[in-house]
């Protein structure tokens, strides 16, 4: 396991320290003056044309700056800013009020810039400050220690803690274990990844000391995995797992001990971030931050999956509209499920399979073990002994096309029978009922083998990436030989 020369050390109290690898990332990671300069310049620029905007407006709000940049914990190049228009809590939650508030905002105050209106739980905007995007998001005004009222709520809270609970020098720990965790690919809350939102590394820096440490623990990380951040304990981490019973890392939430902060973090991203603590702490590597990007080739696609090609099946649902991202990608886990147990029910091998998700379609990608089925395939009966099932199995075979039943050497019977599908592309396009959500019901579903999918052009960029690591099946940063 690689180890801290003594000169590297700067927290001798958590024993802290930083290898040569992860002084050069963060050297490319940690945002420049300039940088501060640029962003801050956008910052104060929104927060100033907010400002100004109460005295023609008959809202009251307050105006705060929060995500990555309050908390100086942004990577560079990658800035989350949000910048919080807390309301009264008498009409925080009206719809028309907070709609009619954002209006004004873009055609008047943002006037000149470019804006862009979403919907979250709330609708927020979007604006474009050159160089960055800045996120104007309507939330409630609480006092500590309230229910929050909307997702947004506990939001200064945490940036209030994490700004207390953080030593300056431990701020360059969270840039270096998100940029882990991004090259990894388990950083994010959301659906597409199910991984360690931004606030749950903060935690786990301010739990742990230090990028190292956090790495160090998680290599003797088993689920359940608990944690208890400064201001709360490990009974509160345990008593999560009554009201988060399908989680598998419980931390509590210090601003409210009754949320679990690691609730979306999936079995596969815990796994993930065990497998390649291990390895990094074994041999340190820049391709763990920053691993090759897959080719996004078609030929080299093809190339890589060979004879493959033919037993992965492609999936295309496609939206008549524009597909809310978290959405599409809720079903598209959904269908890759349903297909998954589709197959195996029908006795096909699954051998993996994965979703990707486009401002327009559903891919779903599926890979068997085999191309087709032989036309009779082996079925196993019971024991001749147990008498009621052994009759059963005998008068249901007796009458059908299967060849048999016989009795094998150690007292089991089989019969050769037909497969009801030999093919799995087939067999997932005559069941679209089975497996199509209603969600999903004005999607136009079309079913590929990947050379057919290739062949046509429907694969394309970040598609053709997302397949390449699908054949590939280990990440890059573990083969990164194989992204060539």
């Amino acid at each position: 396991m690689s180890a801290c020369r003594a000169e590297t050390f700067f927290s001798q109290q958590n024993s802290c320290c930083r290898i040569d690898v992860e002084e050069e990332v963060l050297r490319r990671i940690k945002p420049s003056p300039n940088e501060y300069l640029v962003v801050g310049s956008a910052v104060n620029k929104v927060v100033e044309l907010l400002e100004e905007a109460k005295s023609f407006l008959d809202i009251d709000y307050t105006v705060s700056v929060q995500g990555s940049f309050a908390k100086d914990t942004w990577l560079s190049g990658d800035v989350d800013i949000d910048v919080f228009i807390l309301l009264d809590k008498s009409y925080c939650l009206s719809i028309a009020v907070v709609d009619r508030l954002l209006r004004v905002l873009e055609k008047r105050v943002f006037r000149g810039y470019h804006v862009e209106y979403s919907y979250a739980q709330h609708p927020y905007i979007r604006v474009y400050v050159d160089p960055v995007w800045v996120e104007v998001v309507p939330g409630c005004r609480i006092e500590a220690g309230e229910k929050p009222l909307t997702a947004v709520d506990r939001t200064p809270f945490h940036t209030n803690y994490v700004k207390r609970h953080l030593e300056p020098w431990q701020l360059d720990e969270v840039r270096l274990l998100k940029r882990f965790m991004k090259g990894v690919g388990v950083y994010g809350a959301e659906i597409a990844v199910r991984g360690f939102s931004g606030y749950l590394v903060e935690l786990l820096i301010a739990t742990f000391g230090c990028f190292r440490k956090v790495l160090e623990a998680a290599v003797e990380w088993r689920p359940p995995v608990y944690i208890a951040p400064p201001g709360t304990t490990l009974e509160q981490a345990r008593r999560l797992r009554r009201k988060y019973p399908d989680s598998v890392m419980f931390v509590p939430d210090p601003v409210d001990p009754n949320r679990n902060v690691a609730a979306a973090v999936s079995r596969r991203s815990l796994a993930l971030f065990i497998l390649a603590s291990t390895l990094y702490l074994k041999s340190p590597s820049k391709a763990f931050f920053f691993p090759p990007k897959p080719p996004s080739s078609p030929n080299k696609l093809l190339e890589k999956a060979g004879w493959r090609a033919r037993r992965i099946i492609v999936v295309r649902l496609e939206s008549p509209e524009k597909i809310v991202e978290d959405v599409g990608w809720g079903i598209g886990w959904r269908v890759a499920r349903r297909l998954a147990s589709l197959l195996e029910n029908l006795g096909f091998s699954v051998v993996d399979y994965s979703v990707y998700v486009d401002s327009k379609n559903i891919w779903v990608f599926v890979e068997v073990g085999e191309e087709v089925k032989p036309p009779l395939v082996l079925h196993r009966g019971p024991p001749v002994w147990k008498k009621n099932n052994m009759l059963r199995f005998v008068e249901k075979h007796l009458t059908s096309t299967s060849v048999g039943p016989w009795v094998s050497e150690d007292g089991i019977l089989y019969v050769l029978k037909k497969p009801v599908h030999v093919d799995a592309k087939e067999a997932i396009e005559s069941r679209v009922r089975e497996w199509l959500p209603k969600s999903a019901s004005s999607y136009s579903v079309s079913v590929y083998r990947l050379d057919e999918a290739v062949g046509r052009g429907l694969l394309s960029g970040e598609l053709i990436e997302k397949a390449y690591q699908f054949v590939v099946k280990a990440p890059p940063w573990l083969k990164p030989w194989e992204y060539s």
